[in-house]
């Protein structure tokens, strides 16, 4: 089982990429030999949109379960340690 902290980073770096994904379409549109047309740029788009949403999902998901676990940096019995005491 991988750590929650790296779970969670790798799906952030992850989402990063959106940056260089959006450099690659500029860059092709600029500077390729042959632009390219309307439909495949707005082909190229839509599936960006579409793949980094699924990606923030599943980002956003991750975030969750950290969030209901009560921190990345806890272990389960920690965590049940701290559910179990009472105040």
């Amino acid at each position: 089982m991988k750590l929650k902290p790296f779970e969670l980073e790798e799906l952030i770096m992850e989402c990063w990429q959106v940056t260089s994904d959006i450099k690659v379409v500029y860059e092709e549109q600029l500077d390729a030999p042959k632009p390219m047309t309307e439909d495949e740029l707005a082909n190229i788009l839509i599936g960006m949109e579409y793949m980094y949403q699924r990606k923030f999902e599943r980002l956003f998901r991750e975030y969750e379960k950290v969030c209901n676990h009560g921190g990345i940096f806890l272990d389960e019995d920690d965590v049940q340690a701290v559910k179990d005491k009472e105040y």
